[in-house]
């Protein structure tokens, strides 16, 4: 297989091979480079694979024109456009650039547009462009719509006679180092619901009587380290129930009022300066105690924290990490290399504990690491936007009813990216927080589900009035949404080798295609009744390149995932079976995360509940409530959490003694006494398990610890008690103290080392024997557990006074007797 790149020359000159960009594009391979000399080419251009598109010349030497739309970018593979001036003609009704999808990069071109916009970006498409000059249009310069994200870096946006950027439908991008000025219009817009981050801008010389930033209809952006000056209207305008947080911002010379919120909206300043009739103000409103809240997704990473009591907009990052080039890349950039690059990785939280190393540029690496560099990039994107560092944080994550993995990712935090972690929270019940403190105001009994990239999260909360209380929680690590993801992958793995004969999964390169164009798949399944699968050159023999195309149904997609489905249900089931509790009890029942939106999942609770789908969102921002409540910044609700199972011991019948209900609220503290069942017993046995089954395989081990150089004393006449608590992050710590002596013979917090795997002392706890008895202190009754040595001394001692058979027929009439 070649791995040369393709590249192609554009030349109005006679002899060169291609006059046309167009031409070039529909010839060119995925992956080619086509350079284009200086020239105006009078065409509208449709980008529809991976490729490279740079002008050969200074900026205004190449040049592209249209009537239309100039450059339509209709694709999700890497695209890269540099060195060129795009211009739409005067009375042109396209864009100069459309972006229906996809996350191109564009760079250091001039952009004009005629009575429409330069740049249009929609439908969650996450473009970068940087170093580009936008100016003299009718239109606007930038817009973003239906939920789009991006970043804007160092770019000039001038002379626009409607606003320069707009920003709206959801949209969430990031705009840093750009100037915006010499408008007839507001510089920037933020409408309908419009969020994002605008920092270390500077907006100035608006000509009309209009604000530099106006924040309308519920949008909420956060504003920060900003030059905002030089208008004759507002320097920023909040209206109709927006939020707005201004951070380290001057905003000086306006005609009217610097800053105005109308009644209903937020106006949060913090370390910012403003001036005008009523003199200059600082106020210092700042991050709640500097404690962020990040929910980390095996897709996706939420960043979100509280200022005044008030959600920062949600700062959102696939899950991605990629060593592109000796530098370390994350968020869309990593995501949009991990087809090509071997060395880009995804769901890092998954590999907390697991002991893999990773060969990075010839040196190794542990899983914890790398989760360790991600939260390091995020942290200097922060630093960089918000002028802070994340130094504690409350974190978002499912599977806490396993001890190891939660202490384990409290210590890769701290040690590889220097985060205290002041709580780990479970998704669902981080959903249903934010939910009780937005939406739900009166009592009510709800299931809260998410199903995020890598599992599925459940929790049944009461709320009502302020009170959060959780009833029962679970979770599962293989029912998430890259496992709806890996049945499209094997079914278009099937549908390749029966068509060519080719085994495609020991291709990497190939499986990470797939796997990126089946969450494709999924996604447009949720709105859609079939979608198409298109992946070219997907495996290249010599002369011979073959591809897929393929043809999904929304009856064959649910045909596929219905296994998954009827799991997600069952689990719902035994959660609700194990908690006593009956769907009855359940008012309505509401879902998050990225699969929740597969409408095969809403079938699962019927249609006598109501049942809600919400913004995966949600549930960083109740981690944001999690964190106000420890810093006590907020006063007016209340958290209770609970375990999710019972803890046990094991007892030397092979049964399970209960030592902590199951759901009981936490933090909590228990203690049992136990004694020995043997004269002069120096050595006692613990085996504590996590569970709420009956049979102690079925059961997880907590711990298996071994107390040794007990006093010597008469059998039943020793008090060691045994301490088990449980902290708000789901963590155990055990105490073992001998009641009469007063000495602690046993200290632990469980970590990897102090839990022994099961499988390995499996044989080892089988053959130990029963050595303690409890004592129940409340009527002092004792209830003994006799140790095999004694039943094999009680039988030689009744064979030496009644003889063998007498002993065989008696132990055969017992036994009678328990049968019957």
């Amino acid at each position: 297989m070649n791995n040369q790149p393709n590249i192609l020359h554009v030349s109005k000159k006679p002899g060169v091979r291609y006059g046309s960009i167009n031409e070039a594009i529909y010839e060119a391979p995925e992956g080619s480079t086509i350079i284009v000399e200086p020239g105006r080419y009078e065409e509208e251009i449709i980008i529809n694979k991976k490729i490279q598109i740079i002008g050969n010349g200074s900026i205004d030497m190449v040049i592209l024109e249209a009537k239309e739309t100039v450059i339509l970018i209709d694709t999700e593979e890497e695209v890269f456009i540099k060195g060129l001036t795009i211009s739409q003609s005067k009375s042109g009704i396209g864009h100069a650039i459309e972006i229906p999808k996809g996350k191109p990069v564009i760079e250091d071109c001039h952009i004009y547009a005629g009575i429409a916009d330069c740049i249009n970006i929609a439908n969650m498409a996450d473009p970068v462009i940087r170093q580009c000059k936008l100016s003299n249009g009718k239109g606007k310069g930038i817009v973003f719509s239906n939920f789009a994200k991006g970043t804007i870096d160092s770019c000039e946006l001038n002379g626009f006679y409607s606003p320069a950027l707009w920003i709206m439908d959801g949209s969430h991008p990031v705009v840093k180092n750009c100037k915006i000025y010499d408008g007839k219009a507001m510089g920037v817009v933020f409408d309908n619901n419009g969020r994002g981050i605008l920092t270390n801008c500077e907006i100035y010389q608006i000509h009309e009587k209009y604000p530099a930033i106006w924040v309308n209809d519920h949008s909420n952006p956060v504003i920060s380290g900003s030059y905002i000056h030089s208008g004759k209207g507002n320097g920023i305008l909040v209206e109709k129930e927006s939020k707005a947080v201004i951070e380290d911002c001057q905003i000086e010379r306006f005609e009217d009022k610097a800053l105005v919120a109308d009644e209903g909206s937020t106006l949060t300043i913090h370390h910012s300066k403003k001036n005008d009739e009523i003199g200059t103000e600082s106020c210092n409103n700042k991050i709640s105690q500097n404690v962020f809240a990040i929910d980390l997704g095996v897709s996706n990473t939420r960043v979100c924290f509280l200022i005044k009591n008030e959600f920062s907009p949600v700062i959102t990052f696939p899950s991605f990490l990629s060593y592109i080039d000796g530098d370390w890349e994350i968020g869309s950039l990593a995501k949009n290399a991990a087809s090509s690059n071997t060395q880009t990785f995804s769901g890092l939280i998954q590999g907390i504990g697991k002991n893999k190393a990773y060969i990075i540029d010839e040196k190794n690496y542990t899983g914890e690491e790398l989760l360790g560099r991600y939260l390091n990039c995020i942290n200097d994107l922060l630093e960089e936007s918000l002028g802070e560092r994340m130094e504690k944080c409350v974190i978002t994550s499912s599977n806490l009813d396993d001890y190891i993995f939660t202490k384990a990712l409290k210590d890769t935090l701290k040690r590889f990216s220097g985060l205290e972690v002041l709580r780990v929270i479970g998704q669902a019940k981080a959903l249903g927080l934010a939910y009780g403190k937005e939406i739900k105001k009166e009592d009510e009994t709800i299931l809260f589900v998410n199903i995020g990239g890598g599992s599925l999260d459940i929790a049944v909360m009461n709320i009502g009035e302020g009170v959060h209380e959780v009833v029962t929680h679970s979770d599962d690590f293989e029912l998430g949404g890259e496992h709806f993801d890996l049945v499209i992958v094997h079914h278009l793995l099937k549908e390749f080798n029966e068509k060519y004969q080719l085994d495609l999964s020991k291709d990497p390169m190939a499986v990470r295609r797939l796997k990126h164009a089946a969450e494709n798949g999924k996604i447009e399944l949720a709105s859609i009744s079939s979608t198409n699968i298109l992946l070219p050159d997907i495996y290249v023999n010599g002369e011979h390149s073959y591809r897929i195309e393929s043809t999904l149904t929304i009856d064959k997609f649910e045909q596929l995932i219905s296994h998954l489905v009827d799991k997600i249900k069952l689990k719902i089931e035994n959660v609700l079976f194990d908690s006593k509790i009956v769907p009855d009890d359940i008012d309505r029942i509401v879902l998050s995360g990225g699969s929740s939106q597969i409408p095969m999942i809403s079938t699962i609770f019927g249609s006598e509940k109501p049942v809600e789908i919400l913004d995966a969102d949600l549930a960083v921002k109740g981690t944001a409530l999690q964190a106000g409540l420890l810093t006590g910044d907020l006063k007016d609700m209340v958290f209770l959490d609970a375990t999710g199972h019972s803890i046990g011991i094991q007892t030397a019948s092979q049964s399970i003694m209960e030592l902590v209900k199951p759901y009981t609220t936490i933090p909590a503290s228990h203690s049992n006494v136990f004694t020995t069942t043997r004269d002069h017993q120096t050595e006692m046995d613990f085996h504590i398990l996590l569970g709420n089954q009956t049979q102690i395989s079925k059961n997880k081990t907590l711990v298996f610890f071994q107390i040794k150089d007990l006093p010597k004393a008469p059998k039943g006449e020793l008090q060691i008690e045994l301490t088990i608590e449980i902290d708000k992050n789901h963590l155990f710590r055990i105490k073992v103290q001998d009641l009469v002596s007063g000495q602690i013979l046993k200290s632990l917090t469980l970590t990897k080392e102090a839990a022994r795997n099961d499988i390995h002392f499996k044989n080892e706890i089988a053959l130990k024997k029963g050595t303690f008895v409890n004592i129940r202190e409340e009527n002092q009754v004792v209830e003994k557990e006799v140790s095999i040595d004694e039943i094999q001394d009680l039988v030689e001692e009744l064979i030496s006074i009644i003889g063998v058979e007498k002993v065989k027929q008696s132990l055969r009439e017992q036994i009678n007797l328990v049968k019957h």
